[in-house]
């Protein structure tokens, strides 16, 4: 609804409110529930939150889930990218993959660099769908799950079994690119 968020019906243990860079907007053009949404038109448009020592995202062991919907289908275009500042190649990110599929990313600047696709998710353009991604290092166990606007589930894709590294230094939050 708004780039500061609501305590009463919103969660940050941290930052609680967002800047918004180049067009990125909070406008009626992108509302799914309420009166407003985050409205991405352009590549480098996003809404940012400041994470500071693990308040907003722990990378051990976390989940986000959140409404999407894409205008235009291209592959790698960034949903949400939690990052370090000074090693952009150190991030956990929710990407779009190939023509209709999402990527759940994790790298580690000078170690893994793992990605986990869904590969029946079938994304349309101009639909509403919900999107939810776990993850627990310990367990090496990280999953992905689409659901339909109805709330039915459309893909669920999930790793049990890919050790992979922990990025650090994470300090901030991009919601769109």
């Amino acid at each position: 609804e708004d780039t500061t968020l609501d305590a009463t019906h919103d969660f940050t243990a941290g930052d609680n409110n967002a800047s918004l860079s180049s067009a990125a907007a909070i406008n009626t053009a992108a509302v799914h529930i309420g009166t407003n949404g985050l409205d991405i038109p352009t590549a480098a448009d996003n809404a940012l939150f400041v994470v500071s020592s693990g308040d907003l995202v722990s990378m051990i062991e976390g989940s986000l889930g959140f409404w999407f919907r894409i205008v235009d289908f291209t592959a790698g275009p960034t949903l949400v990218n939690i990052d370090n500042s000074a090693a952009a190649n150190m991030h956990l990110r929710v990407q779009q993959s190939g023509t209709d599929e999402l990527d759940f990313r994790f790298r580690f600047q000078g170690g893994s660099n793992i990605g986990l696709a869904t590969i029946a998710a079938d994304l349309a353009l101009d639909t509403w769908y919900f999107v939810i991604v776990r993850w627990d290092s310990v367990a090496n166990d990280r999953r992905v799950e689409v659901y339909n606007e109805d709330g039915s589930l459309r893909n669920s894709t999930d790793d049990v079994t890919t050790d992979w590294d922990v990025a650090t230094g994470i300090d901030r939050m991009f919601w769109g690119e």
